[in-house]
């Protein structure tokens, strides 16, 4: 998945040295007496659609956003990628910032220009406490997207047993859904050799056999040692 969805590409692009910047590096006092001087600066876009309250989020400065969220046009406000502040602030781990916005109504299942929502984020970078507070806030635990791919995918992918339980401990997740490619959660769990999150699955009700496009099962991919747990795990039913 080729994206710009980490802090370090968020912060390539932020040139340095103008209100932006001061914004991510929390300089309330700069930023406060630059929107005195011009309200116009809070909604104010940077060449990649990213205003300064984007930037608070990302930097996770709380008293900023605090300060800036009455003042803005669209809470929901996203970026040239779609990406809304509460995106930014659950794929940077910035709990403290999700907690506020989510308290201000911002939309939890907001869609990315890759129809990726923050569950996919917060979910894949292992943020457990943002995880389950989106899950708290009616996040859809099967949004798909642009690839089918849903956040149960991408930790039975990337591994994260913990957070793992929480998607399918919501009382809305399909666990056999499949991607693109035909894959459901248990394919590639056991793809990238996740034991854990393969006994997971199979215990909320993954199927077996369950083909991809490639006519392939979850046992198919499988490493042999995890193979021979299966075929255990299948026949003792």
């Amino acid at each position: 998945l080729c994206e710009k969805d980490s802090l370090f590409e968020f912060r390539y692009y932020m040139a340095a040295g103008t209100i932006f910047s001061d914004a991510f590096e929390g300089k309330f006092e700069k930023v406060k007496n630059e929107v005195d001087n011009c309200k116009d600066v809070v909604n104010m876009k940077d060449e990649n659609g990213r205003t300064i309250y984007h930037w608070a989020a990302s930097g996770g400065h709380l008293n900023l956003i605090e300060f800036l969220t009455p003042l803005v046009n669209d809470i929901n406000h996203v970026d040239e990628l779609g990406w809304s502040a509460l995106t930014i602030a659950c794929s940077a781990g910035r709990l403290n910032i999700v907690q506020y916005l989510l308290a201000c109504k911002a939309d939890p299942n907001i869609r990315s220009s890759l129809n990726t929502t923050p569950l996919h984020y917060a979910a894949s970078k292992g943020h457990t406490n943002i995880v389950k507070l989106l899950l708290e806030h009616d996040a859809d635990v099967n949004a798909q997207d642009k690839w089918g791919g849903t956040p149960l995918h991408r930790v039975a992918s990337k591994g994260g047993p913990v957070i793992i339980r929480l998607l399918l401990g919501d009382k809305n997740c399909k666990v056999n859904l499949q991607d693109s490619e035909g894959n459901t959660p248990l394919h590639l769990a056991c793809e990238g050799n996740n034991e854990n999150e393969t006994i997971c699955l199979i215990n909320f009700g993954a199927q077996f056999n369950k083909k991809n496009k490639e006519n392939k099962t979850p046992m198919d991919l499988a490493s042999p040692e995890l193979s021979r747990l299966l075929k255990r795990i299948n026949s003792n039913g």
